[in-house]
């Protein structure tokens, strides 16, 4: 019985080092986004503003090393394929969460393009994007600081 008892204490402790273990940033998305879409129905334009007034905590997932912060301004533009069109422009001010590894603008604008295929164009300008692999060391009173990011823009113009 002892044993077993020792075996169940070893356990939980070791799960407690690994959780322990991830890194963890800060994490804050602050953007200004614009919407400008020409259709059938003629152009419309959307102003979205998204606070970063709490930042918080994020726990890494095990693929994620990198802490990040950072700033930019990106212009994408989309094509439906029915004659319609989407512009957005994002003004992101204060960006802080994990990534996979050390990233650069033109790796981001890279991925974006490849993400969102063949009539699109992603252009990213005003850019800065730095990062660090110590926990919490994107700091969260820096007013700068990916991984949710790609996904983040691609799900806002796809709801477009």
């Amino acid at each position: 019985m002892a044993r077993s008892g020792l075996l169940v204490n070893l356990a939980v402790i070791l799960s407690m080092v690994a959780v322990t273990a991830a890194l963890q940033c800060y994490a804050c998305n602050e953007q200004y986004v614009t919407v400008t879409t020409s259709a059938g129905e003629g152009e419309r334009t959307e102003t979205e503003f998204v606070s970063c007034a709490n930042v918080t905590l994020k726990n890494c997932s095990d693929t994620e090393t990198t802490c990040v912060w950072g700033s930019m301004d990106m212009n994408i533009e989309m094509t439906d394929g029915n004659g319609g069109t989407s512009e957005m422009f994002v003004e992101i001010e204060n960006m802080k969460s994990c990534a996979a590894e050390e990233n650069s603008c033109s790796d981001l604008e890279a991925v974006l393009q490849t993400a969102l295929g063949e009539g699109s164009t992603v252009s990213i300008s005003d850019c800065e994007i730095n990062s660090c692999v110590d926990n919490l060391c994107n700091n969260a009173s820096e007013i700068y600081g990916l991984s949710g990011l790609i996904a983040a823009l691609i799900g806002t113009l796809w709801m477009h």
